[in-house]
């Protein structure tokens, strides 16, 4: 598999690779997994782009390079330093795994897997919150970024899982700052949402967390609206 060559060359060059995110996610639910994401530990931005000179760095604040479609990523920290979703203040030096999975949205996406081994890195009860099928922020990071109250409610789609009660909360607390959003990043949460086998759940989801009027305003006013029976016999 090509991301095992990838993982080769990071060791060769002195870095640890994890897979981590969806990928791993996908694998403890027993799903196909489609996209893999590598974060390494261990190394200099420097360091990873002379392993991967083919790469393609993305953005020039975070330490991020493309190669063969997979996403290698350094291990890092954030702090919001602006209003959105891009506000972010990037730190990799001396960040752990464990550190670099807190800034994680859910638990269920907090989790790493060692390439070699396939041993599971689960620090934040990620496999509790699958079993329950409930979906839990990390921690209170999760409010820097409004993106992830469109996230939460595409994987609602796509997985049918809960929402916690605490998660409930913090994606309300979002409500204020989702017109910052891009309507290409909205589009695109909900192009994956409506190729989900539930996409009604995407726009229940953000009813319940009480930002569907704000992201979708049009779908909000038509809440008890009767479709005339002419164009709608169903």
């Amino acid at each position: 598999m090509k991301h095992l060559n990838l993982c080769n060359r990071i060791r060769a060059a002195g870095g640890q690779p994890y897979v981590v995110g969806g990928a791993v996610r996908d694998l403890v639910m027993g799903r196909e997994v489609h996209d893999i994401d590598i974060c390494v530990v261990g190394m200099t931005m420097q360091q990873l782009s002379a392993t991967f000179p083919e790469g393609d760095a993305v953005g020039k604040d975070f330490p991020i390079v493309i190669v063969d479609g997979i996403e290698i990523a350094l291990a890092r920290v954030e702090r919001k330093i602006g209003i959105g979703h891009t506000g972010f203040e990037c730190d990799v030096a001396g960040v752990t795994l464990e550190q670099d999975l807190l800034r994680r949205d859910l638990t269920i996406n907090a989790m790493a897997m060692d390439p070699f081994t396939g041993t599971i890195i689960d620090p934040y009860g990620g496999h509790d919150a699958i079993r329950a099928m409930e979906m839990r922020p990390v921690s209170n990071a999760f409010i820097e970024d409004p993106l992830r109250v469109l996230r939460v409610a595409r994987f609602a789609a796509q997985l049918d899982f809960t929402l916690s009660w605490d998660l409930i909360h913090m994606c309300q607390l979002l409500h204020n700052e989702l017109p910052s959003l891009s309507q290409e990043r909205v589009f695109e949460e909900l192009m994956k949402a409506l190729r989900s086998q539930s996409p009604s759940r995407f726009f229940e989801c953000l009813d319940q967390v009480d930002c569907l009027k704000t992201t979708f305003p049009e779908i909000a006013n038509l809440r008890g609206r009767i479709q005339p029976e002419k164009h709608h016999p169903e």
